[in-house]
């Protein structure tokens, strides 16, 4: 599966930890699955998250202009 990024989807904060994950995308806090913008985040990793959008499924990199790091 490639990584997508899409125009309408910003993922700008992701905290991953061993039990815990939860990513912002599009200014809402979300964790493996809740749906933000009509799509249901399947997956978060250190730099990029899932979404399931119904008909196809996209990765969504951190954003670079969210002004932080990716910490591990």
């Amino acid at each position: 599966m490639a990584v997508v990024e899409k125009k309408d989807f910003e993922v700008t904060s992701i905290l991953k930890r061993k039990h815990v994950a939860w990513a912002i995308v599009n200014g809402i806090k979300a964790n493996v699955g809740d749906r933000v913008g009509g799509a249901k985040v399947l997956q978060i990793t250190y730099d990029k998250v899932l979404l399931d959008m119904g008909d196809s499924r996209r990765w969504v990199l951190l954003s670079n202009n969210s002004g932080l790091k990716i910490s591990r």
